[in-house]
């Protein structure tokens, strides 16, 4: 006998708690005749029971459990993919809706008065920073109640370590750019799911310029409400490409970098995330960080948004940033590229920084 209309399996089942809860609406994957889907990632061939499969498609197995319900097993791969592509249908809108509305707040801020604070040396902060973050962390822990949250401007209680999905937040990112009036500051958000950049949304709101990506779903950016896709840049010769560089925290490393690499065009830019997006777009070509000073909120939502346009995120040593961890810090810096030559880029970063006297073991910090 089939289950009720959405009905569970019972309790004993290892479906019994699916890793994916949300009503699918049909032709996405399924069969014409299905009207809505429940997902049960864990379900395996022994807990159908009688049931039969009526279809099966590159490791996605469908069950009938009713005439209108099915029941999907799903490997890790299928999991992976049905789990992203749900990103674009809730998180990605609602995450940024909260950031143009944190811009607002933000660039009232800029566009009057800005008293400055410090939270410590070359740390400063703004009634910008901190409106903007409790905007966007009241706005996340409303949308998103099971989620951790990670903010630049909140205390962290490390509760986020027991979550699998995390939303780690920038209120402002290019505070320094922000006090200067240069306008090349950005609201950023990402989210991590199991330690790796999911979703990630970068603001610049004095230009009404938007980067939104899903890596493997989405890479886009919304330039005064144009949207246009997102793709790096194929330059393969160092002596063409165009490095971003940061325009207050420039590390002598990065000119040491540079002449081993033969790289000698470069262009200044505030903020990681409008520095990644210039390479998202292909205006240019890498971005070398070899200091310490980052941390995962620096790096999160830029992260995701240049995997899904094409280019490469590592550590100077050339391995992926993690998320979510107890030490927020990016503590073996940062390399961005379009990906041809990254393996080189890495490989000269590794050489300056060991001249220097730093070691792979202890990073930067």
């Amino acid at each position: 006998m089939g289950l009720a209309q959405g009905q569970r399996p019972p309790s004993g089942s290892s479906a019994s708690h699916p890793t994916v809860d949300r009503r699918w609406s049909a032709g996405r994957r399924t069969p014409k005749a299905a009207t809505k889907l429940v997902v049960y990632p864990r379900l395996n061939v022994s807990d159908a029971g009688s049931i039969p499969a009526i279809s099966t498609w590159h490791g996605l197995a469908i069950y009938t459990v009713s005439p209108y319900f099915f029941t999907i097993r799903v490997d890790y791969r299928w999991r992976n993919i049905l789990h992203h592509a749900e990103l674009l249908e809730l998180e990605l809108p609602t995450a940024e809706r909260l950031v143009r509305e944190a811009g607002v707040l933000v660039q009232n801020v800029y566009d009057g008065n800005i008293d400055v604070e410090w939270k410590g040396t070359n740390d400063p902060v703004t009634a910008a920073d901190r409106a903007a973050n409790e905007y966007l962390v009241r706005g996340l822990q409303h949308a998103f109640p099971g989620d951790g949250i990670l903010s630049e401007e909140a205390t962290d209680d490390l509760d986020r370590l027991s979550r699998q999905r995390v939303w780690i937040v920038d209120p402002l990112d290019g505070t320094r750019e922000f006090i200067d009036r240069i306008g090349e500051f950005s609201i950023m958000v990402g989210l991590a799911i199991d330690g790796k950049p999911a979703l990630g949304i970068v603001f610049q709101p004095v230009s009404d310029l938007l980067y939104r990506a899903v890596p493997g779903e989405l890479a886009e950016v919304v330039r005064e409400g144009t949207v246009s896709a997102l793709s790096v840049s194929t330059e393969t010769s160092p002596s063409q490409m165009r490095l971003v560089a940061s325009r207050s925290h420039r590390d002598p490393l990065v000119d040491t970098v540079c002449r081993k690499l033969g790289v000698i065009l470069d262009q200044p830019s505030g903020s990681v995330g409008l520095k990644v997006g210039l390479l998202s777009t292909g205006v240019c070509d890498l971005y070398i960080h070899p200091a310490p000073g980052l941390k995962e909120w620096d790096t999160c939502a830029p992260d995701a948004i240049l995997r899904a346009a094409g280019g490469t995120i590592t550590d100077a040593w050339g391995r992926p940033l993690v998320y979510n961890r107890s030490d927020f810090r990016q503590r073996w810096g940062l390399i961005a590229s379009n990906g041809v030559i990254h393996a080189q880029i890495v490989a000269a970063t590794i050489e300056a920084a060991e001249e220097a006297g730093y070691t792979e073991e202890s990073g930067f910090w």
